[in-house]
């Protein structure tokens, strides 16, 4: 019997199905680009590294509405350039926001579609574009997100800790008495952490969440979807460690765990269970196990026998 090449789970060859799917993504940009735009401010997402991830609704946008502003022209004529559109773009960024509000406005009150890209990401995500399409809203306009990429939900969805509640920080303050102050108003919110850091600080911001927050499990993502993309979990005094050994580069983004909930008290197997999934992503079992029962104050033989139902449960 002749094996089935690669790529080909359904019997169908790579070069036919690679037709048959520009055939569907041309039928669905002529059918978007066809319908008319109403009057507004649209947000539209682009990718925060690989091209690919831009949708098609967002490039039938781009081509269609009749102004685009962008963060950075060279930037935005790459992402167009891959898809063949071809149109003057305008700068929108925080240098020259202020003066260019009243502008936007006035030809969303006239009728027109205005888009909004930034150079990565969803506008109005650490963005000037909030204040925009806060100007917007005040003036009787309508603002209509086209959804997409966003750096932090990409880290947490990948980052092996809880989802299930989460809170953007955004960037914290460069100077570290100022960062603390943010940190520690955070420190009990129970959820997820998520914040963006440059490079050169990453070492001291992980230093004061240690400080701060304990010693929980974290994890720095950087370069999502990008050539160098690298994600390193593990305890937030392991990444100090860390970061102090290497040059870390690009954009970066960081989750913290959430807080034990009174784990001195009672500490449920639940939550040994929880924390024993995450610690396994980056030790083998009996380390896990012994770096769990010191993180919440149990024996090292109970989460071991929590590890091996677990381990039963889930194979």
């Amino acid at each position: 019997m002749a094996r089935r090449p690669k790529n080909q789970a359904d019997g169908t060859p790579p070069a036919v199905q690679a037709d048959l799917l520009a055939a569907a993504v041309g039928c669905e940009i002529n059918t978007l680009m066809s319908q008319p735009i109403p009057a507004g401010l649209y947000l539209v997402a682009t990718p925060i590294g690989h091209l690919g991830d831009i949708t098609l609704r967002a490039l039938a946008l781009i081509a269609t509405a009749e102004t685009v502003y962008c963060e950075d022209t060279r930037t935005s004529q790459k992402l167009l350039g891959r898809y063949g559109i071809t149109r003057a773009l305008k700068t929108y960024h925080e240098h020259n926001a202020a003066r260019l509000r009243p502008e936007i406005l006035e030809k969303i009150t006239a009728g027109q579609s205005v888009a909004l890209i930034s150079d990565a990401g969803t506008p109005a995500i650490s963005d000037p574009g909030f204040k925009l399409a806060r100007a917007v809203i005040e003036a009787g306009g309508d603002v209509m997100p086209v959804p997409g990429p966003v750096a932090a939900v990409a880290a947490l969805t990948i980052s092996g800790i809880a989802t299930d509640r989460f809170l953007f920080a955004g960037f914290l303050n460069a100077k570290s008495s100022v960062r603390r102050k943010e940190i520690e108003q955070l420190a009990a919110i129970p959820a997820s952490l998520l914040f963006y850091e440059a490079p050169h600080r990453l070492q001291a911001t992980l230093a004061d969440l240690a400080a701060c927050l304990g010693n929980r499990p974290a994890v720095v993502a950087r370069e999502l979807t990008k050539k160098y993309e690298e994600c390193r979990r593990g305890q937030l005094k392991d990444l100090i460690e860390w970061a102090g050994q290497v040059q870390v580069r690009g954009e970066i983004t960081i989750v913290v765990a959430p807080p034990l909930t009174d784990a001195k008290i009672d500490v449920s197997d639940d939550m040994i269970a929880d924390r024993l999934r995450y610690a396994w992503l980056s030790a083998p079992p009996s380390k896990a196990a012994k770096k769990v029962a010191e993180e919440l104050g149990v024996s090292k033989a109970r989460v071991y026998a929590i590890g091996l139902e677990l381990k039963r449960y889930e194979q």
